[in-house]
């Protein structure tokens, strides 16, 4: 099933920290005089202390328990995933936040009792001054952990959300041939189109319905057909690899941004995907006569209508579903 990440994003350490040290100032503060001065001044520091773990170990929980569990993710979202970070990376970050948590309740503990156990005030403030060291080190240390799940967040954001479970069309072909176009006119996805190439930067997703079954439609980002491809062209090819029942390759016959050859190649990449492969000409109102009948004559079945098309796809979707 389809899910959407909500993951808080991490501050620096020293936001955190700095947070933490100002709350545990305040907690101290109000504690009461009427004791000795050694008595007062253990007391200050028991609730400094307390309040300082407190802060800090929610605020990195909060972080590390938003994420979700990498092993549970489907192979295709983790594949995309990985195009941009590799989980092992993510993994030892989170690993690194929860053992910085269990390291702060540990240091708490150890110095709570040698503030009881202080004889001073002078030895209290001792105590704090190397509690606050050490943590402060602890918080040192889990910065570069930060780093690597703030730039894990927002990949995590940005994954397309998709459900796995349905009947699904890849839409495929060079950029600024039309497929942006032909996803709109399919389903009910309403996609930013504009008239240069490289348009498509991400997965744009959309569905139609066909007697209550949904069936998911995506307009994959535009392939160079390059040895080797950018990230953006990995999702095309991991889409069409992990997820598409059929294809949708969409020919120009314009060929206003890449030459018949070149579309041509491409179409017999995607036809070695060993997946059903329908053919959508696509601007057949500007494009010359000739250049559209070529293609309809060298490919009998291509399409040049959205709704015939459409009907076809439901056919090819009753028989598999």
């Amino acid at each position: 099933m389809p899910q959407a990440y909500s993951i808080p994003r991490p501050e620096a350490a020293q936001t955190y920290l700095d947070s933490a040290l100002h709350k545990g100032s305040r907690a101290a503060a109000k504690v009461k005089g009427g004791l000795d001065k050694t008595m007062k001044a253990q007391n200050m520091e028991f609730e400094r202390f307390k309040e300082i773990k407190a802060t800090l170990v929610e605020s990195l929980s909060r972080v590390h328990d938003a994420f979700p569990n990498f092993d549970e993710m489907s192979e295709f979202m983790k594949h995309l995933f990985e195009l941009d970070l590799e989980v092992g990376r993510v993994k030892q970050a989170l690993g690194g936040v929860k053992n910085s948590v269990q390291l702060i309740k540990d240091l708490t503990r150890e110095h709570l009792e040698g503030i009881k156990h202080a004889r001073s005030a002078d030895n209290v403030t001792k105590t704090r001054s190397a509690y606050i060291g050490r943590i402060s080190s602890v918080m040192r240390q889990v910065q570069k952990h930060l780093e690597i799940l703030g730039q894990a967040r927002e990949i995590l954001r940005n994954l397309p959300t998709i459900d796995d479970d349905l009947f699904t069309i890849a839409i495929a072909g060079f950029p600024n041939v039309g497929k942006s176009t032909l996803l709109a006119k399919l389903t009910t996805a309403k996609p930013e189109i504009k008239a240069y190439a490289f348009t498509t930067k991400g997965l744009n997703i959309g569905y139609f319905e066909h007697k209550y079954n949904k069936i998911q439609m995506i307009d994959t980002p535009g392939t160079l057909n390059r040895e080797n491809p950018n990230p953006i062209e990995r999702k095309a090819d991991a889409t069409v690899k992990y997820l598409a029942h059929v294809i949708v390759y969409v020919f120009d016959p314009t060929e206003s941004g890449y030459s018949y050859a070149d579309q041509r190649a491409l179409y017999e990449q995607a036809e070695q995907t060993g997946k059903t492969v329908l053919i959508y000409i696509s601007k057949t109102d500007i494009a010359e006569k000739a250049a559209t009948k070529r293609l309809k004559t060298e490919f009998s079945g291509a399409y040049t209508d959205a709704d015939s098309l459409k009907k076809e796809l439901i056919k090819l979707f009753k028989e598999e579903f």
